[in-house]
């Protein structure tokens, strides 16, 4: 028995675990570099950005970053005004809990497409002595990485909202971390299941609808519409019923 423990405790038995810790991190820092490659490559030539590209479209980015949860902040603010001082915390953070799902199972799915079913090096990390589960487990935790990333743009400012309106907000905005990361995992599955149902024509026309529905949502910040954006968050899954199933 005790040569046993000797055995399993050995330096040999040790190194191997190091070393597939060590893999799994290099795969996922490169998962992460790919996925982050758009900041400092441009997708049409393939080229480095220079120095000052990469400043102009990092300002770009976070300032569409920033209209996306004003967005979003527009949207919580008057179902927190109306929920939280009446006592209505679960049904606020219900809603809330859903819309953000939704947000990132869809964002992670348009994402994981290219991740996990259209990478280049899918064949040659198959190729290489390279366990095929830790090469899906990489995938799917970039793919949790994105989810998580699209789904607090929605419950940030949902947390910030309920803080402003809640009588006793501490509780919630302590289990706002946990709940944001059980959350993204839920994503994470939903996405990748959702995602062998796309294509180039239906992440089109679903991108197509999402940006008029940013749109909506931008005039009615501006206070030009008040186009109730809400009743048309449906006609997202209608490409995929057009373009899939007839």
């Amino acid at each position: 028995m005790l040569r046993w423990k000797r055995s399993f405790w050995s330096w040999k038995g040790c190194r191997m675990d190091t070393e597939t810790r060590r893999l799994f991190r290099a795969l996922f820092r490169k998962q992460l570099r790919e996925q982050g490659a758009f900041l400092v490559r441009s997708a049409s030539t393939g080229r480095h950005r220079t120095r000052a590209g990469r400043f102009a479209f990092g300002a770009l980015y976070g300032g569409i970053v920033l209209l996306v949860m004003g967005s979003f902040f527009s949207l919580a603010w008057p179902l927190g005004e109306l929920l939280l001082p009446a006592g209505q915390e679960a049904l606020y953070f219900l809603t809330m809990e859903l819309l953000a799902l939704a947000v990132g199972v869809f964002a992670g799915a348009f994402s994981s497409y290219g991740s996990l079913f259209q990478a280049r090096d899918n064949d040659l990390l198959l190729a290489m002595p390279i366990p095929p589960w830790m090469i899906f487990a990489v995938r799917m935790s970039g793919l949790y990485a994105m989810c998580l990333f699209y789904l607090l743009l929605l419950w940030v400012p949902a947390e910030v909202v309920y803080g402003l309106y809640a009588a006793s907000p501490l509780g919630g905005l302590l289990s706002a971390a946990p709940m944001a990361l059980v959350l993204a995992g839920a994503a994470s599955l939903l996405a990748g299941l959702l995602s062998p149902l796309l294509g180039d024509a239906v992440i089109a026309e679903i991108t197509c609808v999402g940006s008029l529905l940013i749109v909506a949502l931008s005039l009615n910040m501006l206070n030009v519409t008040k186009i109730k954006v809400m009743n048309l968050v449906p006609a997202i899954f209608l490409p995929i019923l057009l373009c899939r199933f007839m």
